[in-house]
């Protein structure tokens, strides 16, 4: 019994390796067929449709308080615990009926997550506004905030994604955010460039014809809801994204393998934006303890303000006791004072340089006149 996972595993890989040998061809590879993209477009209107809809109730805002097959209040104790949820979803037609995708496969999940101790200001703040650190991730090589504009973000990253065979993409995205009240907010991104890399990470590195590859990754769009809820902020994802068909002898063995790491895939982007939110917003200090999936999780990290003080030498020490006098509580959780030198400061307005730079009007009148009296 105990070589039962291991066996697995290795099932899994042998199976992968299989499927990538019969379906990964020594020429350049599968072509993106109109009909393929044309269902694509179907699939996601119909699924942006939906979203719309949701969007616009007064009541529910989540996309899991409308699934029929989900338990929200059941869901949101898992979330409050800290699980991370993961879940496979299908749009249809506006008759209800499948939406066939010729010689593509369309992959659709959707997961959440429950970011503790934030409000939406912050954590909404961090995403529409990111910093190159923040948009790093395990499979995100490089990144570059491209245009940068109220409500939109053009990103490039290439991205990396590795599972028996690494595949490595240039790719661009245009995001959207929007409050839509004091405790909701949406965004969605759309990859307006996907290239497959032939030698990726290499002098002869080069971008494959978009379309013209091995079909791992056509299309790529996801779609992100936020709400503040007691003690934190739910963040949910949606995504969907396009690839080549799997021959038909083989979908039965390897779509349980695929979706087995599109889950994974959708659990890590939600666990990476809730360390990253946590990790720049909190101090080190005592905190909270998270539990989920029978493993406890002790978060030491609470919210902190830092404040930049510049100022002449002889003020320095009557700032520190003001600021002493003020703060100190004699709990946990005072602060710190850290003191180091400024090499230099220039007003720009002024051009007064050095201590003139630091002091108001007065007190550069007084400095004036004690150097001519002496």
């Amino acid at each position: 019994m105990r070589s039962e996972p291991v066996f697995r595993q290795l099932m899994k890989a042998f199976l992968l390796a299989v499927f990538w040998a019969l379906t990964v061809p020594a020429s350049p590879g599968a072509n993106l067929k109109p009909e393929t993209l044309k269902a694509w477009q179907v699939y996601a209107e119909a699924t942006e449709h939906r979203i719309a809809q949701e969007l616009s109730s007064e009541r529910k805002f989540l996309a899991q308080d409308f699934q029929a097959k989900i338990d929200p209040a059941a869901d949101r104790q898992a979330l409050y615990k800290g699980d991370l949820l993961a879940y496979k979803m299908e749009s249809r037609n506006s008759q209800g009926e499948k939406i066939q995708v010729p010689e593509g496969m369309i992959h659709h999940w959707g997961g959440s997550v429950f970011i503790p101790g934030v409000d939406l200001a912050f954590v909404f703040s961090r995403v529409a506004d990111p910093t190159a650190q923040e948009i790093r991730q395990e499979d995100v090589l490089q990144s570059k905030v491209l245009v940068r504009k109220p409500g939109y973000l053009r990103l490039f990253l290439k991205l990396q994604r590795s599972k028996i065979i690494t595949v490595v993409y240039n790719t661009e995205h245009e995001i959207q955010y929007q409050r839509r009240s004091e405790n909701r907010a949406w965004s969605n991104s759309k990859a307006v460039k996907i290239a497959e890399l032939a030698n990726p990470n290499s002098p002869e590195e080069t971008e494959k014809p978009q379309g013209q590859d091995r079909g791992f990754l056509w299309r790529l769009n996801s779609y992100w809801r936020y709400e503040q809820t007691n003690g934190g902020v739910i963040v949910e994802c949606e995504s969907i994204s396009l690839s080549r068909a799997l021959p038909k002898a083989l979908q039965v063995l390897i779509r349980p393998i695929i979706d087995s790491v599109a889950k994974e895939s959708m659990q890590r982007t939600l666990e990476s934006l809730r360390e990253r939110i946590l990790l720049g917003s909190r101090g080190r200090q005592e905190g909270m303890e998270l539990s989920g999936r029978g493993i406890s999780c002790y978060m030491d990290l609470l919210p902190k303000m830092q404040v930049n003080i510049i100022l002449s030498d002889h003020n320095v020490e009557k700032a520190v006791e003001t600021i002493i006098e003020a703060a100190r509580t004699g709990k946990k959780g005072d602060g710190l004072i850290i003191i180091y030198p400024v090499e230099f400061a220039i007003r720009i307005r002024t051009g007064e340089r050095g201590a003139d730079a630091l002091m108001v009007a007065n007190d550069i009148n007084i400095r004036r006149s004690e150097r001519e009296s002496g």
